[in-house]
């Protein structure tokens, strides 16, 4: 995390919740885009939200902790598509390891047959 993202509450959050050191901060330089306002003026690392992933007990999960400090606690653009870049990971992920699973599993029932196959020709 950036020096000054570590110090928010959404950090802490964070820190809280994953194993120590495990946390890789994901879209750490994003900012928002809104020229509504006058909001180009207003520069925050991350638009208010901080997105990664990390380990609990063993396990990896994808995290993400908004600060509601920053612009009153809105989402903006940015904001939201760091949210849903987190989610897409996450699913992309639980994928992979779905498929890793079925071709392990498939190739116990390949051992298996062949194994029975080769019992019966003793």
């Amino acid at each position: 995390m950036s020096n000054e993202a570590a110090k928010t509450p959404a950090a802490f959050r964070i820190s809280e919740l994953l194993d120590a050191g495990s946390f890789v901060e994901i879209g750490g330089a994003v900012m928002a885009r809104s020229t509504d306002f006058n909001m180009q003026e207003s520069k925050v690392p991350g638009d208010g939200v901080i997105t990664g992933y990390g380990v609990i007990d063993g396990s990896l999960v994808y995290v993400y902790s908004q600060d509601a400090s920053v612009f009153g606690g809105s989402i903006g653009e940015m904001h939201a598509r760091k949210i849903a870049h987190i989610y897409e990971l996450a699913m992309k992920t639980e994928m992979l390891e779905k498929r890793q699973r079925e071709i392990l599993e498939n190739e116990e029932k390949r051992k298996e047959a062949k194994w029975k196959n080769w019992e019966g020709k003793l």
